[in-house]
């Protein structure tokens, strides 16, 4: 699963560390990982790139929608279903998860949910 930090460093030509994050995707999709993404990914990713200055650049709406569509092939997209909320309430109660880490927490119950052999943690990106 590629967190939002990680796109947006990756499409962000002026980003200190998108060298890096790139090359990181790029091992990974080398070493024959499928590269995975959830709607609430895009959706943080467009919220960051039009909420204002990103690495000293502006996108309008219709860029950060166009760079979105220039990288969804890459991915694999986890929707979440209907147990979904269930999982991450689980996941709130046993962890004691709060405030804005509930958004990483829906994240991990669809991965939870998917449960593909291809869908695998790959240790942190230290992007």
């Amino acid at each position: 699963m590629v967190d939002t930090n990680i796109l947006v460093y990756a499409t962000i030509d002026e980003a200190p560390k998108c060298d890096e994050a790139r090359r990181w995707m790029q091992r990974l999709q080398r070493d024959g990982v499928q590269l995975c993404a959830t709607p609430q990914i895009y959706r943080e990713y467009l919220v960051v790139l039009t909420r204002g200055s990103v690495f000293e650049r502006r996108f309008s709406s219709d860029e950060a929608l166009a760079t979105l569509n220039d990288i969804r092939p890459a991915f694999r997209t986890l929707s979440p279903t209907g147990d979904t909320f269930e999982k991450c309430t689980s996941l709130l109660q046993r962890y004691g998860v709060r405030g804005k880490q509930v958004h990483d927490a829906n994240i991990v119950s669809v991965m939870y949910r998917c449960r593909h052999d291809d869908v695998r943690p790959q240790g942190a990106c230290q992007v």
